[in-house]
């Protein structure tokens, strides 16, 4: 319950915020700092930003289910799948334009990245996969799967395709999506 509280109110205050219709002097003065300290070509982040993709939620679902993992399963698909589409429907509605669009001196390196930036469906895909994976990670380990989260938070940044902002909220979908079938999946049982 609390990770769909969390969540959904960085989801609200990070969507009151792209609402403003232009970009926000700090979000853009934090992308334009991040994305001029990229120390990686941009093909390395192409690839590491693939953590994110639908390919990667299809992998960790089948990894899953051939381990019989069928509840883990379930869990990934269904909250990766409905992240995506939350995250699609709010670019639609909020419709506030990528990074390369807002400052002209930007160039996107992700070919693929079209149409608006605000979530970021990739952060909101990687973080729908932590946060199913983090309860089942001896605690040790578990700020170890921050790292993939975080490298592709990053990725969508140096790639020049979603500014902080977009990041944060795309992460805060998925852990909202997650939190709340938690919450459904365990009140139901």
């Amino acid at each position: 319950m609390l990770l769909a509280l969390f969540g959904g109110g960085i989801f609200l205050i990070t969507t009151f915020l792209a609402t403003w219709g232009r970009a926000d002097n700090l979000d853009l003065q934090w992308f334009d700092a991040i994305y001029r300290m990229d120390f990686l070509h941009p093909s390395y982040w192409l690839v590491l930003t693939q953590l994110g993709s639908i390919f990667a939620l299809i992998i960790a679902t089948a990894v899953a289910w051939i381990a019989r993992k069928t509840n883990i399963a379930l869990m990934l698909a269904g909250s990766g799948l409905i992240s995506y589409c939350v995250c699609w429907i709010v670019k639609e509605i909020i419709a506030r334009p990528r990074p390369y669009v807002l400052l002209p001196s930007i160039q996107s390196h992700d070919w693929s990245a079209v149409g608006y930036g605000y979530p970021s469906a990739h952060a909101a895909i990687a973080a729908s996969i932590v946060c199913v994976f983090y309860p089942l990670i001896k605690k040790p380990f578990r700020p170890l799967l921050l790292i993939p989260l975080v490298v592709v938070a990053l990725s969508r940044i140096f790639l020049g395709v979603h500014t902080p902002l977009d990041v944060v909220g795309g992460v805060a979908v998925g852990a909202g999506v997650v939190g709340a079938m938690e919450y459904f999946i365990n009140k139901k049982a």
